[in-house]
């Protein structure tokens, strides 16, 4: 290439600008100069949206789980206490059974009968049905 082709051409005065054109010189970024550029593209915004969703959704659904499992538990030591609860209604139902068992003993009740004031009969009397009837 001739340095000639590298010159710039002058235009023709139709197409050169109404204003000079400034001139601007480019600097070349070495190590030395801290120049931190940070640039988000849209995929890389949307890379974060989609992170801060599923983290949004894991979070929720970890504390619904908690709140859960902690309804759980409160319902087993609900049913566990009514569980001693009732074993407990049941003894006492044994107890009083067993009570009114020994108390209709067919001994127990003659001697209170006596206690009463009652005495046996030596000569059992049936009631015919059938005569009754006529």
């Amino acid at each position: 290439m001739a340095i000639r082709e590298l010159a710039p051409k002058a235009l023709p005065k139709s197409l050169q600008p109404a204003t000079p054109v400034e001139k601007v010189r480019l600097k070349l970024i070495t190590a030395k100069d801290s120049v931190n550029v940070k640039s988000i593209t849209s995929s890389d915004r949307d890379q974060k949206s989609f992170l801060t969703i599923c983290l949004l959704i894991a979070t929720t659904g970890l504390l619904t789980m908690f709140g859960l499992n902690m309804a759980l538990t409160q319902g087993a030591f609900k049913v566990k206490a009514l569980k001693i609860e009732v074993i407990e209604i049941n003894e006492i139902r044994e107890a009083a059974l067993s009570n009114v068992a020994r108390i209709s003993a067919p001994e127990v009740l003659a001697t209170s009968a006596t206690k009463l004031g009652m005495i046996p009969s030596n000569k059992p009397f049936f009631i015919d049905l059938n005569e009754v009837r006529d």
